[in-house]
């Protein structure tokens, strides 16, 4: 049995590695949740501090009268927002997607910041994007390195909004080839959910969302979707190649992992060339590796997919 002083010691000794541990604790600098995230700061500034030498007439345009906008600088971009919590948002997630990007695409030379417009006037937005050839139930619009996007409240709700429209704006860097409508969409759909992903996930928020199957009258085969060259007319057959394009880019990934996604980028030239023949030799795949891969693709647009 152990003697009264000896447990008394003992409990004292407890007590003092409690309270050591705590302070331990107290005193540790906390780690971030993502520290692979990039620096996500931004500052406020006056709207009359955004430079006007490289912008659009557009952007001048709407620089005259910015109305009730805010406007904030981060390392690569300038933003124009209707209210703080709107910007923050914004440039965030911006930030946060051109970077993220880097993995597919080399960082562009060092060049002038591009510019994020977020329009919350409907009357304003009808304004900025007449005569620009856009459908008329556009939500975004890109003029080089000015990215417009309509404050719609259906829109705002999209995890993958802003990453979606940033890998647009990576994939016009003059340094690219010009991609089909095609490959474009599809690498927006594809990357721009799976950044959105990781930035929410770097906040410890998981992302879901479901794909509604592709209507037998709208599932194209490959050639004739190689050979779309402007967006459908109609809202369902534009989903429809949405999700089509989509689905097509990230079967190509999981077939051919990153390298793969990358030749796509980087060889994607169809000037004088057969679509359908680029398409096959940039994938290394032979007349029945083709058709299985479109059997499989088409298979996957039938279906709904969580």
């Amino acid at each position: 049995m152990i003697p009264i002083r000896s447990r008394i010691a003992l409990a004292a000794l407890v007590l003092l590695l409690a309270l050591f541990a705590g302070w331990h604790v107290w005193h540790t600098p906390r780690t971030a949740i993502a520290p692979s995230a990039p620096d996500l700061a931004y500052t406020v500034i006056p709207v009359e501090d955004i430079p006007r030498d490289t912008l659009s007439p557009v952007a001048r345009r709407l620089l005259r009268d910015p109305g009730a906008m805010v406007a904030g600088r981060s390392a690569t971009f300038h933003a124009l927002a209707p209210n703080i919590r709107h910007l923050s948002l914004t440039i965030n997630e911006a930030e946060f997607a051109w970077t993220w990007m880097h993995r597919w695409l080399e960082p562009p030379d060092a060049t002038n910041r591009a510019l994020i417009v977020l329009v919350a006037d409907a009357t304003r937005w009808n304004e900025l994007v007449s005569g620009h050839g856009l459908r008329h139930d556009s939500l975004a619009m890109q003029l080089q390195r000015e990215l417009y996007l309509k404050d719609d409240p259906g829109q705002n709700a999209r995890a993958d909004r802003i990453a979606h429209e940033i890998v647009h704006l990576r994939l016009q860097d003059r340094t690219l080839p010009a991609l089909p409508l095609w490959l474009e969409e599809g690498l927006a759909g594809y990357l721009g959910w799976r950044c959105a992903h990781a930035y929410h996930a770097s906040r410890r928020v998981r992302l879901f969302r479901t794909f509604p199957a592709v209507e037998p009258n709208h599932l194209l085969p490959l050639a004739r979707l190689f050979s779309v060259s402007s967006y459908p007319a109609d809202s369902t057959s534009a989903r429809a190649f949405y999700r089509q394009t989509e689905e097509l880019v990230a079967l190509v990934h999981e077939q051919q992992g990153d390298e793969g996604l990358r030749r796509l980028i980087h060889r994607a030239s169809s000037i004088g060339v057969d679509p359908v023949a680029w398409f096959r030799e940039t994938c290394h795949f032979d007349e029945g590796a083709l058709l299985a891969f479109e059997a499989t693709w088409h298979e996957r647009c039938r279906q709904e997919q969580p």
